[in-house]
């Protein structure tokens, strides 16, 4: 397994991931730069999550996703590879904290492996659209 950075050129896969998990597919535009895929020995994509840089101190991590037909254990290294690479690259940065917000358990459970704590249980993510594009989905 190895990492590859996401360029646009992969969005259509990222789209057709997260619609297979029946989720919003996220605009190559709100992606930020920093991204990265994981890849198993066959060159397949297996998973991929993003790294937001803010004008602080904090970063946030987020858009966690798998191909739909991927084996689990694929994915499972995938995902550990991706948060690793995406936290140290955050470390490097500069960045003391990084946020990210998810409901799914299993993912929850693997970033407390990876030291992230439980901040709030019981949120409301809400997204204020200040743009109307045809593409536009969240």
């Amino acid at each position: 397994m190895e990492l590859i950075p996401y360029i646009p050129e992969f969005h259509p896969v990222m789209a057709s991931w997260w619609q297979g998990h029946n989720f919003s597919v996220i605009p190559h535009d709100a992606l930020p730069k920093t991204g990265y895929i994981a890849v198993n020995e066959d060159k397949e994509m297996v998973c991929a999550a993003w790294l937001y840089r803010t004008d602080s101190t904090l970063a946030w991590m987020e858009w966690y996703i798998s191909n739909p037909v991927a084996a689990k254990t694929e994915v499972s290294e995938g995902l550990d590879m991706v948060i690793n690479k995406l936290t140290d690259e955050a470390k490097e940065s500069g960045f003391h904290t990084i946020f990210t917000s998810m409901k799914h358990g299993g993912l929850i459970r693997r970033m407390q492996k990876h030291g992230f704590g439980i901040s709030e249980d019981n949120a409301t993510n809400l997204v204020r659209v200040l743009c109307q594009q045809e593409q536009q989905q969240y």
